[in-house]
């Protein structure tokens, strides 16, 4: 299975904690199903990626660690 990709606004994405806007969050949580520690990619439109794992989950924001 694919690692899912969500997108940041451009500034956001950095080393570190991210969080998801909330209509990001809702497609991680309800409709991916990520639990605490799933790999994901973070993608900012501009052609830059990071690679995080889930942290937290709430009802409308997801927390992403960033490498």
């Amino acid at each position: 299975m694919a690692t899912p990709r969500f997108y940041v606004a451009p500034d956001s994405l950095q080393m570190g904690m991210v969080t998801l806007d909330p209509k990001e969050s809702h497609h991680a949580r309800a409709s991916r199903r990520l639990r605490a520690g799933d790999a994901v990619l973070l993608f900012d439109g501009c052609g830059h990626e990071g690679e995080g794992s889930v942290r937290s989950l709430e009802r409308d924001r997801v927390g992403v660690d960033v490498a």
